[in-house]
């Protein structure tokens, strides 16, 4: 069975749990519920793109998802708001990521309780982030705002340094495809414009000015200087 309930507006809790089995997309999109929402022990699967929309979802209460199976298709909490977050998400070490993508784009709860180790809350945001559509660090600085104010400062500074980590290597990326496209125009003036910018773009990833950073800059400024002076 699939379940479309887009915009509904529940006064109590919603579950689903015990032998629901979805074959089709579950679509929640826009729902506001007034109580809690439960997926627990719960199979979800699709042959279309969505297995599971939950985007801009409004739940006055908890939500309560373990022991979930998707074996195809995309979870999304894109957008969504919830009070609280009671999860487990070790499913995911059992969905292929090409055919289970995860979407925490503007996710947003007040509260987070789990027995798993921030390594797996980590893997978590890490498979949102990472999107055709390119790094979101969103999920991260999410999970370490509330880290943060439940007094985990340790796992909050760990999130953070992933995120960074990660945003590093997508500038990176970015950089070096840019290079690429570019490489028949690096010895024009304009070339070596635009490569100082984007080094310099770079440099602005380099937490707490690091010697990379300085490095990166001195690049770029350098490439940019010579063109003005050249001019």
């Amino acid at each position: 069975m699939a379940l479309n309930l887009p915009d509904l507006t529940a006064k109590r809790s919603v579950f689903l749990r015990g032998d629901f089995t979805a074959v089709g997309k579950v679509d929640l999109n826009g729902a506001t519920i007034k109580g809690q929402l439960v997926c627990k022990d719960a199979r979800f699967s699709t042959e279309a793109d969505q297995a599971f929309n939950a985007r801009r979802m409004r739940v006055a209460e908890d939500v309560f998802c373990s022991n979930v199976t998707v074996t195809r298709g995309m979870f999304s909490y894109e957008s969504a708001r919830v009070a609280g977050l009671i999860d487990d998400v070790t499913w995911l070490d059992k969905a292929p990521e090409q055919q289970v993508s995860l979407v925490l784009k503007g996710f947003t709860y007040s509260s987070i309780t789990t027995e798993m180790p921030i390594a797996a809350r980590l893997r978590w945001c890490r498979r949102s982030a990472l999107s055709a559509q390119g790094f979101n660090p969103q999920p991260f600085t999410q999970l370490a705002k509330i880290l943060r104010d439940d007094a985990h400062e340790a796992d909050a500074i760990r999130v953070l340094a992933r995120r960074q980590d990660l945003l590093m290597k997508e500038r990176i990326g970015a950089l070096r495809r840019f290079l690429v496209k570019d490489s028949l125009g690096l010895a024009t003036e304009r070339g070596k414009m635009r490569t100082g910018m984007a080094m310099l773009a770079l440099a602005a990833a380099c937490p707490f000015f690091t010697f990379s950073g300085w490095v990166i800059s001195a690049l770029g400024a350098a490439a940019i200087t010579d063109v003005i002076r050249r001019e």
